[in-house]
Order: C-alpha cells, then structure tokens, then sequence
C-alpha cells in the first residue's frame, strides 16, 4: 500500500527518498495473524514500536531495525458503505485514508524484487484517489530526516 505501492506499481522499484519504508495493507480479516510473526520479526532483530489503537483495537504498527521499517496496518471495510479504510498518524496527529472497497475485492498480482505480492484491483484508481490525478508522474519530495 501507499507508497511501496506506488513505487512498486509506477516504477518497479522504490519511491526516490522512500528506500527505507515498506507499507503493508492487511485486511481486517486477516489482521490478527500478523501478530504471529512479530515474534519471528524480534528474533531477526526488528523492533515492535508505535502501535497505533483505536477504541481498544491496535490499527497499526511499525517493525524497525536500524534504518529500516515496515509499517503495517489494518484496513478495515465500512459496515454500511462501499468503502475501506485504514488509520495513520503522522507528526501526532491521526487521520484516516478512505477509498472504494472494490479495490480490496479482488487482488492483482506485481513483480517486485523477484517475489510476487498482491496488490489491491484497479490499482491505477486507488492510487490516483490517495495522491492525485498525476500519480503517475514522479515527484521528488526531500526529507530532512531521511539518512540512506
């Protein structure tokens, strides 16, 4: 999701200045699981840091050794309406991102360092609904907290 999969589905590599941020969607249903492989993570040297929770629910977190993480998130189907959405937080603040929930329907597939992933439908849609009708076009954002 995000911006791995921005990288990934645009550019078949990274984001330029996202090198060390891998973002992982996982939906609701299979949320839990994950936290089977913290364990297995920790034991490989990553750190659990920043759960996210909201109403005694845990959203988010992140798995960080040394420069590198991974966020991992939750993504959640609206009860009533034909949308998903997930919970983020940055500088303090927290915020959710909404979209169709057609996208998490069905999955298409990318090639991405030699493994394959799935990634949500309709991808070219989501990201334009998340960054814009020029998703397409590269855009250099610098950040001065950045250290490759």
């Amino acid at each position: 999701m995000d911006g791995t999969l921005l990288g990934a589905f645009r550019d078949g590599d990274f984001c330029v200045n996202d090198e060390d941020d891998v973002d992982l969607g996982i939906l609701g249903s299979d949320y839990d699981r994950v936290m089977e492989l913290v364990p297995y993570m920790e034991r490989l040297g990553f750190e659990f840091q920043d759960p996210l929770v909201h109403n005694d629910r845990l959203e988010g977190f992140a798995l960080r050794r040394a420069w590198f993480h991974f966020d991992i998130f939750r993504i959640n189907r609206h009860p009533d309406r034909r949308e998903c959405y997930n919970l983020g937080r940055t500088r303090g603040k927290h915020f959710a991102f909404v979209y169709p929930s057609h996208h998490h329907e069905f999955f298409d597939a990318v090639e991405f360092y030699g493994a394959q992933f799935q990634i949500p439908c309709d991808t070219a849609n989501l990201l334009a609904v998340r960054y814009g009708i020029d998703w397409n076009v590269p855009t250099p954002r610098p950040r001065p907290d950045y250290h490759w």
